[in-house]
């Protein structure tokens, strides 16, 4: 996966985001921890409170229902007592009214129902209402008997529903609630400043990290800069430590990849000047020693004609000379004519053209030639390149040349496609190049061979480099030499 710039800054804040919200929460469940078992421990002794004063309650309004049916039942035996004494109603009535402070009212109904008598006013019964719902007051009963010498009697029997103590244990468990509300409210700011906190400290965080990442970016490209400038004044070795796979470091292995080509074709640029130069050089000395040669020739055959017979001695001497001079004479001119190769080597002129019918081509030539030891692996497609057929003939014959030169028995010739380049391989199994002479093979002149001129592997990378390509020895394990030329694929 590609990390780019953009991913690894989103990444940075986003990681400070939920650092600084866990250490946020962190404190924040520890806060509401600590405040959970504060309210927890109040919350315990109120519920505890209000459990006893249910419970008291529910006690007292039983044993009050209790009291008020005895009550009721005693008030109407003595009603019904003094009723048979003649009694009449309000007069019973209030003899009741003062043994039983929980009577509040008497009536009297008549056959319809109807009110005859209210021995007592109806009282009201006053409720309150408090704050959390609770009642007090009173509780009243009404409990209705016949009795035959008045009729229908109705009594309303009123008691207090709470005592004062659980009227006071109620209140003092709402103020402890109450309080609790308030410790809740004073400690609302306090959430509120953990919360802003953390945001604060997540903010502070991700400015950090993109200060990092920043300062990251910033080094690199200020070492990218200096790099430029070492380029710009001519310091081709200059490389980049490519750090990291975003824009970053792609850009560091663009900028290491683009002086190694600009190294390259400095490299190229410099040997192509010289071979211009040699070729110029070439001409003129082909030129200055050509005319020489046949007069030299011409001379020694005279001399040779009219040199007497005798003495034995002299004519021997006057026929060596002839032949040695003729011999010299026949290695100038071959020298000649390799400076008049390398001097007369034309611009190359590119046309499409397949490299697997270049090379059966020259291998039906040296076979012609006798030399049948020219093996090729090429692929079953063809391999089409822009190129001067000539050119890359005479350089191939070069290569083939040296390696049968080297006294190889077996020449190995591949065509492979590696990266949108033709690399044309040549391996043999002759004499091989000393090691030290490696990287000099290719320079003008430069020959590990009695009889060689060392212009044949000069001319080999002059027609690489005129393709757009190069060629090296290939270090390798084993006798003989390995060569590799590459040129660009047609697109």
């Amino acid at each position: 996966m590609r990390f780019t710039i953009a991913k690894r800054i989103g990444a940075a804040v986003a990681s400070a985001t939920v650092i600084a919200g866990a250490v946020s929460l962190l404190i924040l469940r520890e806060v509401i921890r600590i405040h959970d078992s504060l309210v927890s421990s109040r919350f315990t002794g109120v519920e505890q409170e209000l459990r006893n004063i249910s419970g008291a309650s529910r006690t007292w309004i039983a044993e009050r229902k209790r009291l008020l049916a005895l009550i009721g039942y005693r008030a109407f035996e003595d009603l019904e007592s003094q009723a048979r004494k003649g009694a009449s109603f309000p007069r019973a009535v209030r003899n009741l009214s003062g043994r039983y402070p929980e009577l509040t009212e008497a009536s009297l109904f008549s056959s319809g129902s109807s009110i005859l008598t209210d021995a007592l006013p109806a009282v009201d019964i006053p409720v309150q209402t408090m704050a959390t719902g609770l009642l007090s007051g009173r509780k009243c009963r009404a409990v209705n008997r016949f009795i035959p010498q008045w009729g229908r009697v109705r009594l309303t029997l009123c008691t207090d529903v709470l005592p004062i103590t659980i009227h006071n244990a109620a209140t003092a468990a709402l103020d402890r609630a109450r309080a609790m509300d308030r410790i809740q409210e004073e400690l609302r700011p306090y959430y509120y400043f953990i919360v802003t906190l953390g945001s604060v400290g997540g903010a502070i965080f991700a400015i950090f990290a993109a200060w990092l990442l920043v300062r990251r970016m910033v080094r690199e490209i200020r070492e990218l800069s200096e790099a430029s400038w070492r380029v710009a004044r001519g310091d081709v070795s200059v490389r980049v430590n490519a750090r990291g796979d975003d824009e970053l470091g792609e850009l560091e292995r663009d900028f290491n990849h683009m002086v190694e080509e600009l190294e390259s074709y400095r490299r190229r640029i410099s040997y192509l000047e010289r071979m211009g130069a040699w070729q110029e050089v070439a001409r003129r000395l082909a030129h200055e020693i050509k005319n020489p040669l046949t007069p030299i020739v011409l001379m020694m055959d005279q001399i040779r004609e009219k040199a007497p017979r005798e003495p034995e001695s002299f004519r021997r001497l006057v026929d060596m000379a002839s032949e040695v001079v003729r011999s010299e004479v026949e290695t100038l001119r071959r020298l000649v004519e390799t400076f008049g190769q390398l001097a007369r080597l034309p611009e190359p002129r590119m046309e499409p053209m397949d490299l697997r019918e270049l090379l059966a081509s020259l291998q039906d030539t040296y076979r012609a030639s006798g030399h049948d030891i020219i093996t090729l692996g090429v692929p079953g497609q063809p391999v089409v390149v822009d190129g001067d057929r000539d050119l890359l003939r005479r350089a191939l014959s070069n290569m083939l040349d040296n390696a049968i030169e080297a006294e190889a028995t077996e020449i190995e010739v591949s065509l492979d496609v590696v990266y949108g380049r033709a690399v044309l391989r040549v391996r043999d199994n002759g004499s091989g190049i000393p090691e030290g002479a490696i990287e000099h093979v290719f320079e003008p002149y430069f020959t590990t061979k009695q009889t060689g001129t060392g212009l044949g592997l000069a001319l080999v990378r002059k027609v690489a480099l005129d393709h757009d390509g190069d060629v090296r020895v290939v270090p390798h394990n084993g006798p003989g030499t390995v060569m590799e030329m590459w040129i660009p694929v047609k697109a």
